[in-house]
């Protein structure tokens, strides 16, 4: 169920690419791509106990700029994470790849771009364990909040650093409670039309 959600979701982040590019042209709005690489920390004991403290993440971004403070964006990201169970040691391992929705209003225009913002995150993930007890998938909603900036290095290029907490709390069908969000550390580059 979660692929087919994921490949609407798809669909609809290319199809709102094309009407925003559109957009952008006709109303003279701020269209930017980027893609981004970072790292994922774990903020849930059980979720470290089982995983770690986090692992790199990468993804790409698609926003719509509107009088050059506040922006709408679209992003999707991958991030796997390995483990072990905590009473057998045997490998298992996690695997998400949110969407993201969300707005940034941008603190002070400029070469630097200070920004802070919130959104909605749809996270499908997939639990892999060992044979005997099979894999798990589903998906969860969760709230970001986020800070960070924009580095612009001429009128079409930047650099995006961001900061942001994911809050998405998930009860597993043996009753524990993960934290599949967490704090996030990420550098992205971009292009703007």
């Amino acid at each position: 169920m979660s692929r087919e959600i994921l490949k609407n979701h798809t669909r609809l982040i290319f199809v709102s690419m094309v009407v925003l590019w559109l957009s952008s042209q006709a109303f003279g709005l701020t269209l930017r791509i980027g893609a981004s690489a970072g790292y994922s920390f774990v903020t849930g004991a059980l979720f470290k106990e089982l995983y770690g403290r986090g692992a790199p993440l990468v993804g790409g971004s698609l926003s719509l700029e509107f009088d050059k403070n506040f922006e709408l964006r679209a992003e999707f990201n991958y991030v796997r994470l390995k483990g072990h169970m905590s009473l057998s040691n045997e490998d298992i391992a996690l695997t998400m790849k949110p969407l993201v929705f969300a707005f940034r209003f941008r603190l002070v225009s400029g070469k630097f771009g200070p920004y802070i913002g919130s959104g909605i995150n749809f996270i499908p993930y997939k639990e892999e364990y060992p044979g005997r007890i099979g894999d798990y998938s589903n998906s969860k909603v969760g709230i970001q909040l986020e800070g960070g900036s924009y580095i612009f290095l001429g009128p079409r290029f930047f650099l995006d650093l961001n900061f942001r907490h994911v809050s998405a709390n998930v009860i597993q069908p043996l009753g524990d409670m993960i934290k599949l969000g967490g704090i996030r550390a990420g550098l992205g580059v971009g292009y703007a039309f």
